[in-house]
């Protein structure tokens, strides 16, 4: 076998994104006799652009080097073969014939180093589904690079929309008998992917301009069912309205990139029924059909859960059962109608290949550990780099940064009382008495209340003008941490105007009291020359010195951001890369934590490539972002007393990986009355959560749930299921026979992740 490397699984393409290999993972650093290949489904036409199928080099260090590189041509999805010789940068020629559209096709790349023969220096070829397409002659001395394999686009360009799949890097350029071979084999094993059948709903008569009419009640937060009509009528020519009418059933409220968005003055929606929740879906279809991402993804959470089945049309999970018989576990993972799994993963596909961020951490979910797809680390990290590429914009954008709130319901908590203390916001009595006290100028409560007004947590809306005003009292009172929370808001001019001078005075000030933030205030403003004047190397001074304290995230990340590309210092990957972690890993700090993801995704800086950590980073990344707000909103959901909304946001936040929703999930099916009146017999889909729960970290409680599960009889894990394998019922006769032992197995799972249950 000549297989280099292999990067198995479906990978989803918005365009956007791309996959590094560094040449140090390509046979003899590719610049000997090595092949490509893949699988690749074209979702567009021409687009009068080049789209990059792969680029082999370095923009910012090699200029425009290309041995060898790829593209779709601009007004035909020819393939543009490219090198770079010592008579140009940009030699070849496009083949003669376009890849098609919607279709899977098997591509295989052949290079072939030919730099010592008298004529012919360097040869390309290209199979399709195995038969020789194109070959080219270069003539002229190829110029060897140095950089990485770029999957999927260039530097410069969008790469193909669609898919890819099952990639292989060969250590030898495939004869034309070598690459029949390979593509029979391949083809014993193709992807799988078609459109998802959804059917048409009756269309609605739209009133004039109903989108727009829909947009300014949400904008002036009318009442709910003023909007949910709005969007309704608007929703047959447009797939927002679709979506959000969904929405709006569905999950109570529009879902911005900011959180769903819920108004003060507006009445709040209706608890979750059964007609609502098939009116929903049926807005989901509509959307789904019209090519909306988001809708397929929430479609996928439903279908997965069991509320949309190919079989039947009753919405609820599971119809109660004619007789009490134990749940057979199927796969981890799988639907609860076992046969919708496939359906659900290719909504998936859809949701991430128009770039739907939890569409993405999803499929990594799945990736990683195989549920419903080939078990793929390479495509389980770039799935999680996609999702969290996206949680970066959503976190450098600003008033979008999410604080993450992961609040986990258990029976001791609500038993208790506690499981809402200091969590309704302005409807909590502690916490209101502790924004009384920061009114009336007490130092700690301001700079308590600040925080929650900043970032909008524990039930409260956002206020940046108040926080920035309690900061702003603990700063005059000398408290050397609100100088800082109070500088920084200067310097980013929220809250008020932007004040870069007095920023710079308060920092100076809590720096000469050691305050390591402060000194990694000073050099942002050296570094960007707001107020003090622009001074790289002092501003990697006051970073690096910020850093030797490590006290804080930003120091850490910005010095290793100096020392990454040389600004102010010496360049120093391998000492950024230190640092990078170390922000990440100790304090969380959610830039050093994709920079470092990215140094081990692509192995740059000679620190060679480590995949599985990579996707750690990115998920964590992810996390950060808009996913832990889908939790938070579930939380917010339960608060208000709507259960079956609640459950909505967890078993959609459960399939990215979860734990904290997997587990509240299954809590709110376990007990829960209004959403076991909404579902039916719960008892297959709380399994389906507390499985999935107790793979993950936390789920101490899921491995007790399925001990009681186990105990009395009303769950059988037959050995082998995840395998796939088939189940007899004198197999099934068995375990409920030795049910004892294998609960106490449950128990001891329970007790080792520090479950109380255990």
């Amino acid at each position: 076998d000549d297989v280099w490397l292999e990067l198995p699984g479906v990978y989803a393409s918005s365009g956007q994104r791309h996959i590094s290999l560094p040449p140090e993972e390509l046979p003899l650093q590719a610049q000997q006799d090595w092949g490509l290949e893949f699988w690749i489904y074209i979702e567009d036409a021409p687009t009068g652009a080049h789209r990059g199928l792969f680029f082999k080099g370095d923009v910012d260090r090699l200029g425009g080097q290309r041995t060898p590189s790829a593209w779709l041509a601009p007004d035909s999805n020819k393939v543009a073969l490219r090198v770079s010789t010592d008579k140009g940068l940009d030699i070849g020629a496009d083949t003669d014939t376009p890849l098609p559209v919607k279709k899977w096709t098997h591509l295989q790349f052949g290079f072939h180093n030919l730099s010592d023969a008298s004529d012919v220096k360097y040869l390309l070829t290209l199979d399709v589904d195995g038969a020789r397409d194109a070959t080219l002659e270069i003539f002229d001395q190829v110029t060897w690079n140095d950089g990485p394999l770029q999957l999927f686009r260039d530097p410069d360009r969008r790469g193909v929309r669609g898919f890819i799949a099952d990639i292989k890097v060969r250590a030898r350029a495939p004869s034309r008998e070598h690459a029949q071979k390979n593509y029979q084999a391949a083809d014993r094993d193709k992807p799988d992917l078609h459109r998802p059948d959804v059917e048409a709903t009756d269309a609605l008569v739209p009133m004039e301009d109903p989108w727009a009419v829909a947009l300014a009640s949400t904008e002036n937060c009318a009442s709910f069912n003023e909007r949910l009509a709005n969007y309704e009528a608007a929703s047959p020519i447009n797939k927002d309205a679709s979506r959000i009418a969904a929405e709006l059933l569905l999950f109570g409220a529009e879902r911005l990139a900011t959180g769903p968005k819920f108004c003060e003055d507006a009445d709040a929606p209706p608890p979750l029924t059964g007609e609502a929740l098939r009116k929903g879906v049926s807005y989901l279809e509509r959307a789904v059909a019209m090519g909306d991402a988001a809708a397929s993804r929430m479609l996928a959470s439903l279908t997965l859960a069991g509320f949309v089945s190919t079989e039947t049309k009753d919405l609820k999970a599971i119809a109660p059962p004619h007789t009490m018989g134990p749940v057979v576990a199927s796969r981890l993972g799988d639907a609860v109608h076992t046969n919708n799994t496939e359906r659900a993963v290719q909504l998936l596909y859809q949701a991430a290949m128009h770039g739907d961020a939890r569409a993405c951490l999803a499929l990594s979910n799945r990736y990683r550990f195989g549920r419903g797809t080939s078990q793929s680390q390479e495509a389980a990290a770039w799935y999680a780099k996609c999702a969290a590429a996206i949680a970066k914009e959503e976190f450098h954008t600003p008033g979008e940064q999410t604080f993450v709130e992961l609040n986990r319901i258990t029976d001791e908590t609500v038993a208790d009382g506690s499981v809402d203390d200091n969590q309704r916001g302005d409807e909590d009595a502690q916490l209101q008495a502790q924004m009384q006290r920061a009114e009336e100028g007490d130092i700690d409560a301001c700079v308590a209340s600040g925080d929650l007004l900043y970032w909008g947590a524990r039930g409260f809306q956002r206020d940046h003008v108040r926080a920035r005003r309690f900061f702003k009292v603990a700063a005059d009172a000398d408290h050397a941490h609100a100088r800082c929370l109070y500088a920084s808001m200067l310097l980013r001019g929220e809250g008020g105007d932007t004040d870069h001078a007095e920023a710079v005075r308060q920092y100076e000030v809590a720096a000469s009291a050691g305050s390591a933030k402060a000194l990694n205030g000073l050099g942002y403003e050296y570094f960007y020359g707001n107020h003090l004047p622009k001074n790289s190397t002092k501003a990697y001074g006051y970073f690096a010195e910020a850093a030797r304290l490590d006290a804080d995230g930003d120091s850490n990340f910005n010095a290793a951001h100096c020392l990454a590309h040389g600004i102010g210092v010496e360049k120093n990957v391998k000492e950024a890369a230190r640092l990078y972690e170390r922000a990440a890993t100790r304090h969380g700090h959610f830039d050093a934590a994709f920079e470092i993801a990215l140094v081990k995704h692509g192995g740059s800086g000679r620190t060679g490539r480590d995949v599985n950590r990579a996707r750690e980073f990115f998920e964590a990344c992810a996390r950060a972002g808009w996913a832990a707000r889908d939790v938070r909103a579930g939380f917010d959901a339960y608060l208000r007393g709507d259960a079956g909304r609640a459950l909505l946001w967890y078993a959609e936040a459960a399939e990215t990986g979860t734990d904290v929703a997997a587990a509240n999930a299954a809590w709110l099916l376990d007990r829960d009355s209004d959403v076991r009146a909404l579902v039916g017999n719960t008892m297959p889909l709380a399994i389906r959560f507390h499985r999935l729960a107790s793979t993950l970290d936390g789920g101490g409680d899921g491995y007790a749930a399925l001990g009681d599960a186990v105990l009395h009889g009303a769950l059988v894990v037959p050995p082998g299921v995840d395998e796939g394998r088939a189940v007899s019922d004198d197999t099934i006769s068995r375990l409920l026979e030795t049910r004892h032992a294998r609960a106490l197995s449950y128990y001891s799972r329970a007790a080792q992740k520090g479950s109380a249950r255990g």
